[in-house]
């Protein structure tokens, strides 16, 4: 990724190298091996859904609770909570102008293993998904499950050995330690829907552009970068981004969203 102030670049490509390999959720293990299935033709509304199952979520979408249909606004467009997928397209128009490269050039720079050849490892699932909604290869059938450590009461098991805690007063207890199971994965069919509602809403969001930005961004200003605040807090700092707020109390991403000093000083001078 390019900047115009020649001693940020390097500090920048290296912490935005490691830094948006996008974060293992507890709940997906989608194995270490190769995967063989093709891949379909990458545009900005299918770069855009991507980054946002990656970086977020599956796109949280208003349901009918009687019909069970998603719920639509006048111009036909779904009710969704996507200020974090319209800051992510913010954020990638605004890098690619930068840099003068495509949307899904500089989306692919930013987020190798989704979309760029550099396949993950560790949830290799989303490189599969595609925008006819087929169960993409590798979708998981277990997953992994932090179990916090509890007191075993008479009839409880334990898969485990047990521990005997003593407690101050002298009174003994057994208790089954903190562990790791694995459980059921969702079924593709219960999160396919879901999906082509991220792919859907996508695709109205990547025709937005950076002359009206105010109009339909939910940032104070436009982002140049994102991280997670619980793994990638020590990035931000090392980089010198400057921390922007993003969303409503009620549509709040999980991400934080930055600008990047390079763009602030280029506004200063004009540029």
């Amino acid at each position: 990724m390019r900047t115009t102030l020649a001693p940020v670049v390097a500090a920048i490509i290296a912490i935005a190298a490691a830094w948006h390999e996008p974060h293992a959720r507890a709940q997906e293990d989608g194995g270490q091996d190769a995967i063989p299935q093709a891949r379909v033709a990458m545009t900005p509304r299918l770069a855009l859904a991507l980054l946002q199952v990656s970086e977020e979520d599956w796109l949280d979408c208003r349901i009918d609770p009687e019909t069970r249909d998603p719920v639509r606004s006048e111009d036909g467009s779904l009710v969704c909570n996507d200020a974090a997928m319209r800051a992510i397209h913010a954020s990638i128009l605004s890098g690619a102008r930068r840099s003068r490269v495509s949307y899904v050039r500089f989306a692919a720079m930013y987020a190798r293993g989704v979309i760029g050849r550099q396949r993950l490892v560790r949830r290799p699932w989303l490189w599969g998904l595609n925008p006819a909604g087929t169960e993409p290869e590798r979708w998981p059938t277990m997953r992994a499950v932090h179990v916090r450590a509890r007191r075993v009461r008479q009839g409880e098991d334990c898969p485990i050995a047990t521990v005997t805690v003593t407690g101050r007063r002298g009174y003994t207890a057994e208790v089954c330690p903190a562990h790791s199971e694995q459980r059921a994965h969702l079924r593709w069919t219960s999160v396919r829907d879901r999906w082509l509602r991220t792919y859907e809403q996508a695709g109205r969001i990547s025709q937005l552009r950076l002359d009206d930005w105010q109009s339909w961004l939910p940032c104070e200003r436009v982002p140049s970068d994102w991280g997670s605040l619980e793994l990638d807090s020590w990035h931000a700092e090392l980089a010198h981004l400057v921390p922007i707020s993003c969303g409503s109390e009620d549509d709040r991403p999980a991400n934080q969203f930055y600008v990047r000093p390079s763009v602030l000083a280029e506004e200063q001078l004009g540029g």
